[in-house]
């Protein structure tokens, strides 16, 4: 009997148009891409049934409209990943149907040859692979580093930030309390929505789902939640000593409260803009130690199943997560080793980018750089994720709205420790950063 593996989809229109690719691919090596036309115009012209061609039409043109759509934000690698998946639960369900039937006839020798010609399709992207293959190094040195990037910062910040910014990395701020972490996280937040990324926010600890609201309404709107006079920062001048200051000039406005009109207005030139009738932003408020890192990797996967997996998952933050079963029992640090362990791997598995942000120790308040020395709790930390920012800011700084962001640790990139990014923001409509300098 065997079973057919010419037939991977459910679909008899799927597997017709994968037979057209497998062929096309086994002749020229490569993929049919606008060739499928002229493969379904011979198709038609050899078809002695209309009806088909018409239906297979249709299908091609659904096709093609739904790629239009989301080429440009498609996680490739993720695809992959899960196409092997899908392929072995077609191939496994054949198998089971196959060995029912062979059971109600009762030959025992057919379900057990069904069984036996049971093979796995695998070719996941985190398999095994040959890294001197010609198909390996076409592409590792293909793959546009541009193409990889989901969050994209003007001026200073972009060439400060943008570059790590990518799937399969983790990222994390540091900073003291009340440093602005939070606002830091949303704006990555906001950046991504605004280039069409689909993001996943858990937002834990003592923000509720009303603050989060509001502050992104501020964010979008770039209004107080209540009349205020603003500071607004145009020029911001870097000093050529940390001993000196740096020189921003301030336009004061007094800007109305939010209104619902307002955030009606700003929220259609939103969706206009990113051409989606959806912000592609999913988002969960909770207390402290409710949420584990593991239960955010179940998360990943049950968003895989439903639509286009997520690209970015940010997490305010990383030291309120729950810890995870297993280490119950666990001195603490090894119970935070655990959490970004997994948060790592998240990024790794998912293709996606992973930004968190953590607490420094108390010297993290003094320091006018933050170091891997002011690190509290598990200095592990340093050791999964792919860059480490520095939140770093004096009283008279925080006045001003100037924060200094220095890389304190950073996986494959040309930043020293001591080399800072100034930005200058007004958080009293959610924007920490308006203008940078180096």
């Amino acid at each position: 009997m065997g079973q057919d593996h010419s037939r991977p989809f459910k679909s008899k229109w799927s597997n017709l148009i994968a037979k057209w690719c497998f062929d096309y691919f086994a002749k020229y090596q490569r993929a049919p891409r606008k060739a499928i036309e002229g493969i379904f115009s011979e198709f038609a012209q050899s078809s002695q049934d209309k009806e088909s061609v018409d239906l297979v039409e249709n299908f091609l043109s659904g096709l093609d409209e739904e790629y239009r759509s989301i080429a440009k934000s498609i996680n490739e690698d993720y695809i992959v990943d899960k196409a092997s998946e899908y392929f072995d639960r077609i191939r496994l369900a054949r198998m089971s149907e196959a060995i029912g039937d062979a059971l109600e006839k009762n030959d025992l020798e057919e379900a057990a040859r069904a069984h036996s010609e049971y093979e796995r399709i695998e070719f996941a992207t985190t398999g095994w692979q040959d890294p001197l293959s010609l198909e390996f190094l076409k592409e590792v040195f293909t793959r546009k580093d541009d193409d990889e990037r989901l969050v994209e910062f003007p001026d200073a910040l972009g060439k400060f930030l943008s570059p790590y910014l990518k799937r399969n990395s983790f990222i994390s701020f540091a900073g003291p309390s009340k440093r602005g972490k939070s606002f830091w996280l949303q704006e990555i937040v906001w950046r991504a929505l605004k280039q069409r990324r689909r993001v996943l926010y858990y937002v834990l600890g003592d923000m509720s789902k009303d603050d989060v609201g509001h502050r992104l309404c501020m964010r979008m709107t770039r209004k107080p939640l209540q009349e205020a006079e603003v500071h607004i920062p145009v020029r911001l001048q870097t000093p050529e000593s940390r001993d000196d200051s740096a020189n921003v000039k301030l336009k004061t406005e007094n800007r109305s409260g939010l209104t619902p009109r307002d955030i009606r207005l700003a929220r259609e030139k939103f969706l206009a803009t990113t051409g989606s009738k959806e912000s592609r932003l999913h988002l969960k408020v909770e207390g402290g130690d409710v949420i584990s890192a593991s239960q955010i990797e179940q998360d990943m996967k049950q968003f895989g199943k439903l639509e286009q997996p997520p690209d970015l998952v940010v997490v305010d933050y990383a030291d309120l997560l729950a810890p995870e079963p297993h280490t119950k029992n666990q001195d603490f640090r090894h119970q935070i080793n655990a959490t970004w362990k997994i948060l790592r791997r998240i990024a790794l598995r998912n293709h996606c980018l992973v930004v968190t942000a953590t607490q420094t120790a108390a010297t993290g308040y003094s320091a006018w750089i933050i170091r891997k020395k002011d690190f509290s709790e598990d200095r592990r930390k340093n050791d999964h994720v792919s860059g480490m920012i520095g939140i770093n800011q004096t009283e008279n700084e925080k006045e001003m709205g100037i924060y200094r962001l220095n890389w304190i640790a950073l996986r494959n990139g040309k930043w020293s420790e001591s080399q800072v990014v100034w930005t200058a923001g007004e958080l009293a409509i959610a924007c920490p950063c308006i203008i940078s300098s180096f």
